[in-house]
């Protein structure tokens, strides 16, 4: 399934600039959920975005899985499942803007989006005490699958503040929900430790990202090694078996 949370949550920290005041941090609270026939999940993402450094805690069952952070072109992330720190510095993490975006500058791709006809506006509504407007992908916006999506944004903005995707896929169906549970503007005078990554990290291995992609590599090698030899062994068995079997029909043929 294309459009998994874990998905979402990388195009999150790849995303473009992010675009907010010098002096303000927008704070928000979100939730993605997951649902199939074959799989359900749901995350909390909370973010705390400046003009130039961000910060970004998911959990999923209350229990922390990611946390990151960004300030002065230095990029940490702490994965709480394997329990590893990783630090991008450098031209990979300068000259873009923050890995998390604000919710102005995701109502940007909307209004891009309308503008080429893929979103197409279905309605008025309120959504967190503001005015919003529903909206919705036309038949000719770009999709992998059979995929719909609509949205509750801010009238005025276009910020989402609701996104729910539907499609199948392999014969499957899936529903995922995007719902910003909470949004407010926070001073940076006197906030600005809300930027920066807690210490929950503070006894894991530190790896460069490199580092952590290598790992990942093998580790997917390793598990597909057995399966390789295996495969070898089961197919050098039916080799040998064939060939006495040849060799049986040659010797019953020369007795003839």
């Amino acid at each position: 399934m294309k459009r998994t949370i874990l998905g979402l949550a990388t195009a999150a920290a790849l995303a473009a600039p992010a675009t907010a005041a010098a002096s303000t941090i927008e704070h928000s609270v979100s939730t993605i959920s997951f649902q199939s026939s074959y799989e359900n999940r749901s995350e909390r993402f909370e973010r705390w975005v400046a003009a130039d450094s961000a910060r970004q805690v998911i959990t999923a069952g209350g229990r922390l899985r990611y946390e990151a952070a960004e300030a002065g072109g230095v990029f940490t992330a702490f994965d709480a499942t394997r329990n590893e720190i990783a630090t991008m510095d450098g031209p990979s993490a300068h000259g873009r803007g923050t890995f998390v975006r604000s919710l102005p500058s995701q109502g940007d791709d909307i209004r891009t989006m309308i503008g080429k006809g893929w979103i197409a506006r279905t309605g008025d509504t309120t959504f967190l005490g503001r005015a919003a407007v529903t909206l919705a992908t036309t038949p000719g916006a770009p999709a992998e699958g059979r995929v719909s999506t609509t949205y509750v944004v801010d009238a005025a903005t276009l910020a989402p503040y609701q996104r729910v995707t539907t499609g199948t896929q392999s014969g499957q169906s899936y529903t995922q929900t995007e719902t910003v549970e909470s949004v407010e503007t926070l001073p940076l005078a006197g906030n600005e430790h809300l930027l920066a990554l807690s210490n929950a990290g503070a006894n894991a291995e530190r790896v460069t990202f490199e580092e952590q992609a290598r790992r990942i590599l093998d580790g997917a090698k390793g598990t597909r090694k057995p399966a390789a030899a295996t495969k070898k062994k089961v197919t050098s068995k039916s080799k040998s078996k064939a060939k006495g079997k040849k060799q049986a029909k040659a010797k019953q043929q020369a007795r003839r």
